[in-house]
C-alpha cells in the first residue's frame, strides 16, 4: 500500500527501470499511424555479485490526428544496483528527456455539430510559423535499504528533479457567426521547477500476542521552487474554410500573469497494518506543515502580491477486511487528505490547500482453484478547494471552485480459462455533484457518469496451425457529460473499439499490432475554457522487439 501525501482518489506510482542482478537486454523499433516512429534500447548487465546497472534510451518522433501538431522526444535512463552485504541495497536513478510537444488548441463550442466533424477533428487553429516548444526534464535520485540485526529495515529515498519548458501555443475563442472567422490569441508559457524529495522511514514486523504488525514510521521532506511567466497576445483570425499558414501577426500583449514561489513541506507518518487470524486492518497517521513563500502577479489587479502561506493538517486512513475461507475478502475504509496547491488564481492570490476525504466499502473475491478475480466498491468522496480553469475579462486562468462530491459503484473482474483466454472488465458508475461555489448542484465537468471496458485475448496453442499467435480485441464505453462548470454544454457517450495482434515469431523475437478507435469515431473528449479537445481517432502502432 502506498502511503504519504495526496489525494483520497488516488496517486500516480511512477517507477523507473531498475537494474537487476541478472545480464538482459531488449530492443525495438515501432512504426504508428497518424505517423509514429520509435526505437527503444533497454540492457541491464550485471558487472559482479554485488554491483548491477540498467540502460534505457527512447527516441521517438510522432504527430496527432491534427498534423501540425508533432512531438520529437529522447529519453535516456540510468540505473544501478550496489549490493555491498546480503543487508545492504543501494540504487541510483537518473534520467533525462527532452522533447518539443505542440499544445492543440481546442475547437470553438460554435462550430461543433454546425460543421463537417470530421474536418474539425483535423483542423489546427494555431499557426506553424509562430508555434515553438522546448521542454527539458532532469531526474536524479538514490534508494538505499539497510536491515539491522534489531530486526528493523531502514530506507532511504532522495530525488531531484529539474524541469524547463518554453512554449507559445493559440487558444481560439467564440463566438463563430460565420462558421468561418475564428477569433483567436497567443500564449508565451515560460515555466521552470526544481523539487528536492528525501523520504526516510524504519519499518519493522513483530507479534503483540495473536496479531501480527507490520509497522511504518517515517518523515518526508519536500522543497519545490516555481518560476513561470504567462503572457497572452493578440493574434489575426485565421479562416476554417481557407486557413493560410504564414504567421498569425502575434502583438499586443492583453494579460500577464506571472509566480515565483517557493514550497517546504515536512510530514511525519505512521503505519500499521495489523493482521489476527482471518482479519486484516490498517491504520494510518501523518502530520503535515507546510510554509509557501514569494510573488505573485496579475495583470487584472496591476501589482505584485507577496506570498506567506503556513498550513498545518493532520490526515489518516483506517481500513478493515475479514478474509473468508472460500475467497470471499468484505471490506471497509475511510481516509483524509491534505495537499498544497503551488500557484495563483487569475487574480493573483495564492491557492488553497486541496483536502478531501473518502469512504469506501466493497467485497474482493478470488475462488479457490481458479485463476480469477472479482471485486465490488461503494464510495463516497469529498474534495474541496478544487481548480478549474476559468475566462475572466478576456484573460484565461485558474480559480478555486468550491467543493464537490463524488459517489458511486465500481465492478471489476479478471480471469484466466486454460492457456487460452483472458479476459478482464470493469465497471464505474460516478454521480458527482458541486456542493460550494458559483455551480451548486451541478455535475463536475468532463466526468462521466458511466464508464465501462471489456477485454478479451485469445492464444491459440502449440501445435495448432496458428500457434504462438495472440488475438485480443475490447471496447470502451464513455458515458455523457458536461464540459462545463455550469452544465450548459454537454457531450454524448460514445462507444470505442479496440484490436490486437501479437505473435512470437521465435522465444526471443515478437511482433505486435495495436489499433485503437478501429471504427475511427469522431467524438469529444473534454472541453474547458480553452474550447474542446476531441479523442484521439483511429490510431494503428505495430512494434518489433527481440530480448536476450
Amino acid at each position: 500500500m502506498l502511503y504519504g501525501s495526496g489525494i483520497p482518489g488516488g496517486v500516480i506510482n511512477q517507477v523507473q527501470k531498475r537494474a537487476q542482478p541478472l545480464s538482459f537486454g531488449e530492443v525495438g523499433v515501432g512504426f504508428g499511424d497518424p505517423q509514429a516512429s520509435e526505437a527503444f534500447v533497454d540492457y541491464n548487465h550485471r558487472f559482479s555479485d554485488t554491483f548491477s546497472a540498467r540502460f534505457t534510451s527512447v527516441v521517438r518522433d510522432s504527430e496527432e490526428d491534427i498534423a501540425e501538431l508533432t512531438n520529437t522526444r529522447g529519453y535516456l535512463g540510468i540505473a544501478t544496483l550496489w549490493t555491498p552485504t546480503p543487508q545492504t541495497r543501494l540504487q541510483f536513478l537518473g534520467s533525462f528527456q527532452q522533447d518539443n510537444p505542440i499544445t492543440p488548441t481546442g475547437a470553438p463550442t460554435s462550430l461543433l455539430g454546425q460543421v463537417d466533424a470530421d474536418r474539425l477533428r483535423d483542423f489546427y487553429f494555431g499557426d506553424p510559423t509562430d508555434d515553438n516548444s522546448d521542454r527539458t526534464t532532469i531526474n536524479l535520485g538514490f534508494e538505499f535499504e539497510h536491515e539491522f540485526e534489531s530486526a528493523w529495515t531502514l530506507n532511504a529515498g532522495f530525488r531531484y528533479q529539474n524541469f524547463d519548458w518554453d512554449y507559445r501555443g493559440f487558444f481560439v475563442q467564440d463566438p463563430v457567426p460565420d462558421l468561418n472567422t475564428v477569433n483567436r490569441g497567443a500564449i508565451d508559457q515560460f515555466e521552470e521547477s526544481e523539487t528536492y524529495n528525501l523520504d526516510l522511514r524504519l519499518s519493522r514486523n513483530f507479534q503483540t500476542g495473536a496479531v501480527n504488525h507490520d509497522v511504518l514510521v517515517g518523515l518526508d521532506l519536500r522543497k519545490y521552487s516555481f518560476e513561470d511567466v504567462s503572457i497572452f497576445r493578440t493574434a489575426d483570425p485565421i479562416s476554417f474554410l481557407n486557413p493560410v499558414y504564414s504567421g498569425a501577426n502575434v502583438g499586443a500583449i492583453t494579460f500577464t500573469g506571472a509566480n515565483d514561489l517557493e514550497l517546504e513541506q515536512f510530514g511525519l507518518y505512521l503505519q500499521d497494518e495489523m493482521s489476527f487470524g482471518n482479519w486484516r486492518a490498517s491504520l494510518a497517521l501523518r502530520r503535515d506543515w507546510a510554509d509557501q513563500n514569494g510573488t505573485t502577479f496579475s495583470s487584472l489587479v496591476g501589482t505584485v502580491q507577496v506570498v506567506d502561506q503556513s498550513d498545518t493538517a493532520t490526515t489518516g486512513r483506517a481500513g478493515l477486511l475479514y478474509l473468508f475461507d472460500n475467497g470471499m475478502a468484505p471490506y471497509v475504509s475511510y481516509a483524509t487528505s491534505f495537499d498544497p496547491e503551488i500557484g495563483s488564481n487569475i487574480e493573483g492570490n495564492q491557492l488553497e490547500p486541496t483536502k478531501g476525504q473518502q469512504w469506501e466499502a466493497g467485497l474482493k473475491y478470488e475462488p479457490p482453484g481458479v485463476d480469477a478475480f472479482f471485486s465490488a466498491a461503494i464510495f463516497d468522496l469529498t474534495q474541496s478547494n478544487i481548480s478549474a480553469n476559468v475566462v475572466e475579462g478576456g484573460a484565461r486562468g485558474t480559480r478555486q471552485i468550491g467543493e464537490a462530491k463524488s459517489r458511486g459503484l465500481e465492478l471489476e473482474a479478471s480471469a484466466s480459462l486454460g492457456e487460452a483466454w483472458n479476459i478482464r472488465a470493469a465497471y464505474t458508475y460516478n454521480d458527482t455533484e458541486q456542493t460550494r461555489g458559483d455551480n451548486v448542484g451541478n455535475e463536475l465537468p468532463n466526468a462521466p457518469q458511466s464508464f465501462a471496458g471489456l477485454w478479451a485475448n485469445y492464444t491459440f496453442a502449440a501445435g495448432t496451425p496458428l500457434e504462438n499467435l495472440t488475438l485480443g480485441g475490447g471496447v470502451r464505453f464513455i458515458g455523457d457529460r458536461f464540459g462545463d462548470d455550469s452544465n450548459n454544454f454537454a457531450l454524448d457517450d460514445v462507444t470505442l473499439l479496440d484490436l490486437q495482434i501479437a505473435y512470437k515469431i521465435t522465444d526471443d523475437a515478437h511482433f505486435s499490432l495495436n489499433v485503437t478507435n478501429v471504427t475511427d469515431k469522431n467524438y469529444l473528449a473534454s472541453c474547458s475554457a480553452f474550447g474542446c479537445r476531441f479523442g484521439d481517432g483511429r490510431t494503428v502502432q505495430a512494434r518489433l522487439t527481440y530480448k536476450w
